[in-house]
């Protein structure tokens, strides 16, 4: 088991635990989708501090979008903003512009893995994932999110091509997953 194995592995146990502690406390099962966005931005951090010099531009990919899409949550701007004025703030368009930055790091992020394969099917994929992507914005749809999260993450098997990062988009996935599953339980 390799580094990055172990540190995707405990970024995903982190919230199981703590959601089968809240469930044994409380008997209610609960996962903290806030902070899935904090661990994920750890993980990335902890991918880029040991891969940066053979996987540069997956490395300022993935960290640019945990940073962005980090500073697109309310939670984390409550530590730096004051509670009533923490309302105007996610009104404002600060939010959407750090969405839009986030999202085309994002198609950045996913060209760079999937035209790293040498196949002749390549464009077609990219294609497909801005396509879903691109869809999951405008519809609101985490299913398709979770779609085209996955997208890289099987072209990296499918041709081989495993890299490193590739762990990153299955976390990334998973925890999309999390999100979907948390806000389907509470809004329904």
């Amino acid at each position: 088991m390799t580094r990055q194995v172990k540190v995707v592995s405990v970024a995903i146990l982190i919230p199981l635990i703590y959601g089968l502690i809240i469930w044994i406390e409380t008997g209610f099962f609960a996962l903290p989708f806030p902070l899935l966005d904090l661990i994920f931005a750890v993980t990335v951090v902890a991918f880029v501090r040991s891969l940066t010099k053979r996987y540069p531009y997956a490395s300022l990919f993935s960290f640019a979008l945990s940073l962005t899409h980090l500073l697109t949550q309310p939670f984390i701007w409550s530590f730096f903003i004051p509670d009533e004025e923490l309302p105007n703030f996610t009104e404002n368009g600060t939010r959407d512009l750090f969405k839009f930055i986030s999202a085309c790091f994002y198609i950045g992020w996913g060209a760079v893995s999937i035209f790293r394969c040498e196949n002749k099917f390549r464009i077609a994929y990219f294609l497909v994932f801005l396509a879903s992507f691109s869809t999951a914005v405008v519809f609101d749809s985490n299913e398709l999110l979770l779609f085209s999260s996955l997208i890289p993450y099987l072209l990296s098997f499918w041709y081989k091509d495993i890299q490193p990062f590739h762990l990153l988009w299955l976390l990334f996935a998973v925890f999309e997953w999390m999100k979907w599953l948390m806000n389907y339980w509470i809004v329904e």
